[in-house]
């Protein structure tokens, strides 16, 4: 190793070419460093900028009563929006409750409630805790009790979206119904 060396340096001394280049390497390495630097400074400024209008704007918009007025009336209405809503604690009670109350509406509507399903609960996005449960009904009953269903089912405090109605007034008089309900799962 030792002699390695000593031959590394006999030939850094004898070569002024050599000595140039490994010059030249350092500099532009350290030129490259300094741009890096620069660049990450700049970068560091810019997103200091960035974040200080933005606080700015937020300050602002803080103090603007307009602004609070209308925060205020949104959670208002978000929190009535939720009270219509079926309130469980686990999924299992959210699909059964729901299932329960729609056997309920069926019953009393004198139909016939065997071919009723309700799936498991999947998430509602823009509402906190929200789900959505998937039901779809089926049964063999006269085109007018279909009709008096869907306005018992809109009556009742169940939110729903009917996304799927379908009558056959043929010999069979088929009726199938698909909707979703919301509701919220809170632990």
């Amino acid at each position: 190793m030792n002699r390695q060396f000593q031959n590394l340096l006999d030939q850094w001394h004898s070569t002024p070419r050599l000595r140039l280049g490994v010059i030249l390497v350092i500099t532009i390495l350290l030129f490259q460093a300094l741009l890096s630097y620069d660049d990450t400074r700049m970068e560091r400024r810019s997103e200091l900028y960035d974040l200080t209008r933005r606080n700015a704007r937020t300050s602002a918009a803080a103090r603007d009563e307009g602004l609070q007025q209308r925060a205020a009336a949104l959670s208002t209405l978000r929190d009535r929006v939720e009270k219509s809503f079926f309130h469980a604690t686990t999924n299992g009670l959210a699909q059964a409750n729901i299932r329960s109350a729609i056997l309920a509406i069926l019953t009393e509507q004198g139909l016939p409630t065997e071919n009723l399903t309700v799936d498991a609960p999947q998430p509602a996005p823009p509402i906190v805790d929200g789900r959505v449960l998937r039901v779809n009904y089926f049964a063999r009953i006269d085109p007018a009790k279909s009709f008096t269903l869907l306005e018992a089912l809109e009556a009742s405090s169940m939110q729903i979206i009917v996304d799927r109605f379908s009558i056959r007034s043929d010999a069979e008089k088929n009726f199938s119904l698909g909707f979703r309900v919301f509701c919220i799962i809170r632990q």
